[in-house]
């Protein structure tokens, strides 16, 4: 790795996804490392990322098409943007992910979707002393990253707990313990709509002279209620 000036290398795990096949994630002492291992006579960085979390022992990656998260106890999450990984070398911080209180347990699982950008991550609730599956919805502004949380029953630790993800709009997460294999149902792309089921008032209107008379078709009006302070304008009072 003194090619790449590189000078402490201490692999650890390589993570790799299939979405790119010729690239190996190496995580490392500190840094976690991007090869292009295409021409294995001529091996490629594509990026060293040395940032808060790789610095933590046991920090945790997971990766898809367009995303990277990296976690680490006790409670960072940074998602990075992979859409130039090729083109420029380099991947992107995009966000700082909030845990709202909860923790990231040290060595935790961490996975995707198999098709959109929602991620799974293993953490602890410590007033509760139990274990929870943080959903982020990744690639979208921060306000709307967070998604929601699984509890479980108790708190859970690696080895012996493992999570898998798979589905399309409909993830089905499955959680595997020491003692019971659980599957989650997540609607990854959740729309809700909401229909009047009545009104309040329906009538019509008859308009006639002399010659001829109009009739029109049936008009329903709702009623809602507005805040006392606000005041229609004088054309509608």
């Amino acid at each position: 790795m003194r090619g790449f000036k590189i000078n402490y290398f201490t692999p650890l795990q390589v993570v790799t996804d299939t979405m790119h096949p010729e690239v190996m994630f190496i995580k490392c002492l500190g840094a976690l490392i991007i090869l292009d291992v295409d021409n294995k006579e001529k091996l490629t960085l594509l990026d060293e990322i040395i940032y808060d979390p790789t610095l933590v022992s046991n920090y945790n990656v997971a990766v898809n098409e367009k995303r990277l998260i990296i976690s680490a106890y006790p409670d960072l999450v940074y998602e990075y943007s992979l859409e130039h990984l090729y083109t420029y070398n380099m991947v992107t911080l995009t966000k700082v992910l909030s845990t709202y209180g909860y923790k990231i347990q040290p060595n935790a699982d961490i996975e995707f979707s198999d098709v959109d950008n929602t991620v799974y991550v293993n953490a602890y609730d410590p007033n509760n002393n139990v274990s929870v599956i943080l959903v982020y919805r990744t690639g979208h502004a921060a306000s709307n990253t967070y998604y929601t949380k699984i509890e479980l029953d108790k708190l859970y630790s690696r080895p012996g707990f493992e999570i898998e993800v798979s589905g399309f709009y409909i993830d089905f997460l499955s959680i595997v313990t020491s003692d019971k294999f659980s599957v989650y149902r997540v609607f990854t792309q959740p729309s809700l709509q909401i229909q009047e089921g009545h009104d309040d008032f329906t009538f019509q209107i008859e308009a006639y002279n002399e010659a001829s008379s109009y009739v029109t078709s049936a008009i329903n009006v709702t009623v809602v209620n507005t805040n006392e302070d606000i005041t229609p304008t004088q054309e509608f009072n």
